[in-house]
């Protein structure tokens, strides 16, 4: 058997760069500028004019938006963070403040009258602007906006002033030599190139060369200058990183890509804008990829395995496998068979001076002094003291001199009383713990083989026995990483389950590829398409987003390898190399107001919102600036003086309608993925009260309301006694006149109760206390209805029930809630049963004021309502003070007397008519102790039923 080495025609890998696309406008292929304003928007000049992104939405600005001119080459932002953008027909126009100005709406731009193409622009310690054209007309503008006009004859390419300088033309990069140079600046460090040639700038106009690019550069067309004084140079055929003063070429990516300028973002991310290709987003330079595009044999990765020498062999389609030496150097190589992307290498290990390949076409045993071919399928294996491990449907396990018995052209095939059989389960990985000692990550759940037995940990514990994809074990501490597919990763220490890394913890899935730790101990996972790393707080596992931090974007990750702080990561789409040793924080993401709306009208003022009462709904729009990909923002929430909590949302506007009236302030603010929040946006506004609900008019109203009542009462009283005059002079029978009586009863005991009540509420709003006093109003008025209503000689039982509960509750106000009561209608119907109206008010009455008032403990007053036989029985029990306490301290014994009076007389008239006990009362007293503990009046009378 002979594996082929392969020299393929491999470039230099380049960092993960993602294409800025959309499917919503059209974003042309030349791009000559791009740019991260003030305001934290990415803008971008195209020969279709420039467009803003904000990290949702994508905006074009054209000619028809007022622009001077739609090819626009540069984009500058002065010191009044006005946004300038400078074009091919010399033409200024600038953004601010969500507004494009141009000649026509800006009497200043009218006085910028430029010959040919704007070429330079800078401003000086003083704050004016300078902006000159390839002719070398040059105009200054002042702070104020006053314009004056200088010429420069050898024409400016363009302009630069140091801090403590005013303005410098340097003019041996001014001649008209063909080609056109290019300059930057940051702070003092000024740096300017012609074609390939890279040259520093010195305080006397002087200038010395620093380093000249390749050939195959071909010319600089943009120069920029990082904060750490690193130059970015980019050329016709890619973007070159150079250091200063030494003029090292750090680094060369992009071959092939015209890079027109770069800026980098908040969050330390790179954007290019190339000259045919579009705008590309580059989450960090120091990313690498190797796939099928960089001319690699392959994009998924199968396998990831490093030896003792730090070689690492990479497996992918069409039994293809790479090394990359320590060296970085590499070599491709492919294992005879059939060219097929079905046919892969699942895993590669090194034991001695073997290397073992094992594919899906069979095992490859490559020796010094030849090698060897099983054919037998398997996903893993391992050799240890003349014994081999095989992982396949089952696990297999054989003596070395055994194995290599077996007939090579047909594969054996265990059955389950096979003394190879080990385990009957099919398994992936094959991971060694202490001496002795074997994992197994099965489709089953994980398995050990220890001191020759076999352990199934899923008979222990259910969360092992879920599928496991990967094992990782930390030989100094003994411990055991398990990645699952359903419960995330699962930490073993001494065979018990010691830690959950999950959703909880803030896994994105508690699904698990892969399981890695580096060589301090930490360990890192993925999860999908995610990269992360486990730290630790408290002693509880918390899940840090790395991958975010590292600039990754891939596809699902399915296997990794650490190489000293260089971490592999084997993905669907190709080999990724990271440098972990560049983690950074993620920043905070920004937060903007948009739009304020009351209705469809747009509120210009937002530091005095008032609303009026009738326009009592509010609509707040605000955007967050995030560029990170897949890392969507929310947004925290709360209106103070409505909402108690703070709330979460994705959405980018909210709508509150039917606001009471108040005052309020808005609260939001934005975070992302890693929990970095933004400044909170506070908004104040208020809701004007109606006039109907200020204090005032409620208490003017509710005087009046009094007023009336109290005329109507009078009105009423007046008319009940005519009536009652009228039917007593023609009451010939005397069933009418024990009508009369009652109707007499009740008109002598309402006024005292009456009375009491607009006492009551007078005392309210004497207190200023409306809410209480309106609540008291509207219970007296739905209980004086049921009185007045009443003519009737009985009433329902269910009507009374609701009287006496109104007149209760009435009471219970009154006396600032120091009883409760309770109502019984055990096996009465009460909608049926007839009873005489207000008959049980006056003992209630008596039972509140005289008996339960006095109590310095809480009341209890309970009204229960009984059928025995023909006859109903109405009992009212207190836990008061008792009679003899009550006669001692009442004031209005002359009160009480006449109430009972008028219901013994009552009693009697209706006797006299029906029969002799068709009314009956008697009161007693309780005692608890030997001490008074209340009172019980019971009334028996006949059961009339209503027709």
């Amino acid at each position: 058997m002979i594996l082929t080495a392969c020299s393929l025609s491999v470039r230099a890998q380049d960092p993960i760069a993602i294409p800025f696309t959309s499917t919503e406008i059209y974003l042309p292929v030349t791009t000559y500028f791009v740019k991260q304003a003030s305001d934290g928007l990415i803008w971008f000049s195209t020969d279709a004019g420039v467009f803003s992104y904000n990290g949702y939405n994508i905006t074009n600005y054209s000619s028809a938006n007022g622009l001077s001119d739609n090819e626009i080459f540069r984009i500058y932002e002065d010191n009044k963070h006005r946004l300038w953008f400078l074009g091919l027909n010399g033409k200024c126009s600038y953004y601010y403040n969500g507004e494009i100005f141009n000649e026509e709406n800006d009497p200043m731009l009218q006085k910028l009258r430029f010959n040919t193409m704007i070429s330079a622009e800078t401003e000086d310690r003083d704050g004016n602007l300078y902006i000159a054209s390839r002719e070398g007309q040059i105009y200054r503008i002042t702070p104020d906006n006053q314009v004056t006009m200088t010429e420069n004859e050898n024409g400016v390419f363009f302009l630069y002033a140091f801090r403590d300088t005013v303005l410098n033309i340097p003019q041996y990069f001014n001649k008209k030599i063909g080609r056109l140079p290019r300059g930057g600046q940051m702070g003092d460090l000024v740096i300017a190139s012609i074609e390939r040639e890279i040259y520093v700038l010195n305080r006397d106009n002087s200038f010395t060369l620093i380093t000249t690019l390749p050939e195959e550069s071909q010319e600089i067309i943009f120069l920029g200058v990082k904060a750490d004084s690193t130059i970015y140079a980019g050329t016709r055929n890619g973007l070159y990183q150079v250091s200063v003063p030494d003029g090292k070429i750090l680094s060369v990516n992009f071959r092939g890509l015209s890079i027109t300028s770069v800026t980098t973002d908040d969050d330390g991310q790179l954007w290019l804008s190339t000259l045919d290709k579009g705008l590309f987003l580059v989450p960090s330079l120091y990313n690498d990829v190797y796939n099928l595009s960089s001319g690699w044999p392959g994009n998924r990765i199968f396998s990831i395995y490093k030896d003792k020498q730090d070689s690492l062999f990479i497996s992918m389609p069409g039994n293809w496998y790479s090394v990359i030496a320590p060296d970085s150097s590499f070599q491709h190589f492919q294992i005879p068979g059939k060219r097929s992307l079905k046919l892969e290498i699942s895993q590669i290990r090194k034991f001695g001076d073997d290397t073992w390949i094992v594919a899906k076409s069979g095992i490859y045993r490559l020796t010094p002094t030849g090698n060897k071919l099983y054919r037998q399928y398997a996903n893993d294996l391992y050799v240890y003291d003349d014994t081999i491990l095989i992982a396949q449907q089952n696990i297999l396990k054989f003596s070395l001199p055994e194995y290599e018995a077996f007939d090579r052209e047909v594969a054996p095939q265990p059955s389950r009383t096979d003394p190879y059989l080990l385990i009957p389960s099919r398994c992936g990985q094959i991971q060694p713990g202490r001496t002795g000692e074997f994992w197994f990550a099965t489709v089953h759940g994980l398995y050990c083989y220890r001191n020759g037995q076999v352990i199934d940990f899923g008979d222990h514990d259910i969360r092992l026995s879920n599928y496991v994809r990967g094992l990782e074990y930390d030989s100094l501490r003994n411990i055991l990483y398990v990645a699952t597919n359903t419960t995330g990763i699962l930490m073993l220490e001494n065979d018990q389950i010691v830690a959950e890394i999950d959703t909880r913890c803030g896994l994105p899935f508690n699904e698990s590829y892969a399981v890695k730790l580096d060589d301090k101990g930490v360990l890192w996972a993925s999860s999908s398409n995610e990269l992360i790393r486990v730290l630790w707080q408290d002693g509880k596992p918390l899940v840090d987003m790395v991958g975010r931090k590292l600039g990754l974007y891939s596809s699902r990750i399915l296997n990794m390898e650490f190489r000293g702080n260089e971490l592999y990561l084997g993905t669907e789409t190709g080999l990724i190399r990271i440098d972990t040793s560049r983690v950074v924080p993620t920043t905070a993401p920004r937060l903007y107001l948009r739009q304020i709306r009351a209705g469809q009208t747009v509120i210009a003022d937002i530091d005095h919102i008032q609303l009026p009462y009738r326009q009592n709904g509010i609509t707040i729009e605000y955007t967050g600036i995030y560029f990170r990909r897949n890392a969507p923002l929310q947004y925290q929430y709360l209106l103070e003086g409505y909402d108690k909590e703070w709330q979460t949302t994705t959405d980018r506007s909210l709508n509150f309608r039917s606001l009471p009236p108040g005052d309020y302030i808005f609260h939001v603010k934005a975070v992302n993925t890693n929990g970095d929040t933004s400044e909170t946006l506070s908004i104040p506004f208020s809701i004007a009260t109606p006039f109907w609900q200020t204090t005032w008019f409620i208490a003017l109203t509710g005087l009046a309301f009094l007023g009336l009542i109290t005329l109507l009462w009078r009105w009423r009283l007046q008319h009940v006694h005519r009536r009652y005059e009228k039917e007593k002079s023609i009451i010939e029978t005397g069933k009418k006149l024990a009508e009369l009586e009652h109707k007499t009863f009740k008109l002598q005991m309402n006024p005292h109760f009456i009375f009491n009540t607009l006492n009551s509420i007078k005392g309210y709003y004497a207190e200023q206390n409306t809410v209480q006093a309106n609540e008291y109003i509207t219970k007296f008025s739905r209980l004086l209805r049921n009185i007045l209503e009443s003519d009737a000689q009985y009433i329902s039982l269910e009507q009374e029930i609701q009287a006496l509960s109104l007149y209760m509750d009435l009471m219970q106000l009154r006396y600032d809630n120091s009883f409760s009561y309770h109502i019984d209608t055990t096996n009465v119907e009460t909608a049926s049963t007839a009873i005489p109206p207000m008959l049980l008010q006056p003992f209630v009455e008596n039972s509140i004021i005289h008996g339960i008032h006095p109590l310095t403990i809480p009341g209890e007053l309970n009204i229960s309502f009984r059928k025995s036989g023909k006859r109903l029985l109405c009992t009212i029990t207190d836990n008061g003070v008792g009679r003899t306490a009550s006669h001692l301290q009442n004031r209005n014994k002359e009160h009480q007397s006449k109430g009972m009076q008028i219901i013994r007389d009552f009693f009697a008239a209706m006797n006299s008519q029906l029969e002799e006990d068709a009314f009956t009362m008697q009161i007693r007293d309780l005692e608890k102790d030997g001490k008074p503990g209340g009172t019980v009046v019971e009334i028996t009378m006949l059961l009339i039923t209503l027709l």
